[in-house]
C-alpha cells in the first residue's frame, strides 16, 4: 500500500503539460494500433481474395508437343542446334497463334 501511495504522490507531482503529453502519447499509440489492426485484417482479406483468384486458374503450356520436341532434339543434337531450328520455327508460330486466340477471346 505504500508503494502505490508513492506511485500516486509521484504522479501528482508531475506537471499539467506532462501528464497532457503523456495522454495525448498514450492516445496516439492506441490510434496507430487500431489502425495496424484495420490495415491488416485488409491486407489479410485482399491477400485471401487474391490468393483464390490466382489458384483457381489452371493452366495448360501452350504447343507443348512441340515443346517436347524441341527439347528431345535439343538433346540429342547437343553440337548441332541447327537441325532443330524447324521445331523452333513451328514453336514460335505456334505461340504467336496461341496469343492471337487470347488477345481475341480475351483481349
Amino acid at each position: 500500500m505504500a508503494q502505490g501511495a508513492a506511485e500516486v504522490k509521484h504522479v501528482a507531482v508531475l506537471p499539467d503539460d506532462t501528464i497532457n503529453q503523456r495522454i495525448t502519447s498514450a492516445l496516439t499509440f492506441l490510434q496507430h494500433v487500431d489502425y495496424y489492426q484495420l490495415a491488416s485484417a485488409q491486407f489479410n482479406e485482399a491477400a485471401a481474395i487474391a490468393e483464390v483468384r490466382v489458384k483457381s486458374r489452371n493452366y495448360e503450356p501452350l504447343c507443348a508437343n512441340l515443346q517436347s520436341q524441341i527439347l528431345n532434339c535439343y538433346q540429342e543434337n547437343p553440337q548441332l542446334t541447327l537441325k532443330c531450328s524447324g521445331f523452333a520455327k513451328e514453336y514460335r508460330h505456334c505461340i504467336r497463334e496461341a496469343q492471337k486466340m487470347l488477345l481475341v477471346n480475351h483481349g
